[in-house]
């Protein structure tokens, strides 16, 4: 065989070779993402699941980005990138925009020099606090406190045994997210009021999917 065959042979294998790790390249790119895609869209189904844990940690109307924690749902997204064929290397739930945002990486790599392919997702719960609001009534003010009794020379004077003012009824209000609404009752611990969820949370409309 010539000198110039076997140039011609290692050429045309040389880009057989490469084609080849390009098609690899591009394939496990594809499944990379869609473990990523999985990830995110287990977690975010995880967390509408628990939905109504994450509202009851609601205390008041300025608390709406403080519910929930960064690695709410991970567990179950890493089930998912596990599933298929993926390693989960970063997870986090923002409570306030309602987005789980997941990176993977693949468990074998593409070659020795490329190494294995990543892909990251956005999946959202449905349940973006940033666009919810409380109706218009404000906190209640505190109930009135016992006046001391004034004596016939109209000195007012403390009773040995203070009357104990009974507590106000509890005063409804509620949050509307979209297409969800929240009862919510405003109730008097003695000392302040606190937000406690009235009734159920009905999450049928929450639609976890993929954004970006």
């Amino acid at each position: 065989m010539s000198l110039l065959s076997i140039t011609i042979v290692m050429v045309v294998a040389f880009a057989v070779f490469g084609i080849f790790l390009m098609g690899r390249g591009v394939n496990d790119k594809t499944e990379a993402q869609t473990a990523a895609d999985a990830a995110a869209l287990a977690g975010a189904q995880d967390l509408v699941g628990n939905v109504k844990t994450l509202l009851q940690g609601l205390t008041d109307k300025t608390d709406l980005g403080g519910i929930g924690n960064c690695n709410d749902g991970k567990a179950r997204a890493s089930d998912y990138a596990e599933k298929n064929g993926a390693s989960l290397t970063d997870y986090c739930f923002d409570s306030a925009s309602g987005e789980v945002s997941v990176s993977v990486t693949l468990d074998h790599d593409v070659s020795a020099d490329l190494g294995p392919a990543k892909a990251s997702a956005t999946a959202t719960t449905g349940l973006d606090l940033n666009d919810c609001h409380w109706d218009s009534s404000d906190t209640p003010t505190p109930p009135p406190t016992e006046a001391p009794t004034a004596t016939a020379t109209g000195t007012p004077t403390a009773s040995a045994t203070p009357t104990e003012t009974p507590s106000p009824d509890p005063v409804p209000t509620s949050l509307t997210c979209g297409e969800l609404v929240v009862n919510y009752l405003w109730k008097w611990d003695g000392t302040a009021w606190n937000l406690t969820l009235d009734g159920d949370v009905d999450t049928d409309d929450l639609k976890p999917h993929l954004v970006g």
